[in-house]
């Protein structure tokens, strides 16, 4: 079931974390959007090497970004983070996955 776009309008306008941030297409115009940003932390050890890093996240609205891809990015508080991955979830939210690289 997709929630209607005020909705989640409402939801990102009212969240207290949700902030702007710009999306840009490889092919297109750039637009503001309203997300909710997360780069958890993590570190994993492999054959006992530890490895720090960010896994960055961000949640939107899917109409905000129909047909976003690899090549288009984010940027989030003046950092540029390409776009690695796009999950949709079906109820009118995107999962994206983000990388710096």
């Amino acid at each position: 079931m997709s929630l209607q776009d005020e909705d989640i309008d409402i939801f990102f306008a009212t969240a207290d974390f949700a902030k702007t941030a710009t999306y840009s297409p490889a092919v297109g115009t750039a637009i503001s959007i309203r997300l909710i940003f997360d780069a958890p932390f993590s570190l994993t050890s492999a054959q006992g090497i530890e490895y720090q890093s960010d896994k960055p996240v961000a949640t939107c609205k899917t109409s905000d970004v129909p047909s976003a891809g690899e090549g288009d990015t984010l940027t989030i508080d003046g950092t540029v983070y390409k776009i690695a991955e796009v999950e949709p979830d079906g109820t009118g939210f995107t999962r994206i996955i983000l990388s710096k690289d």
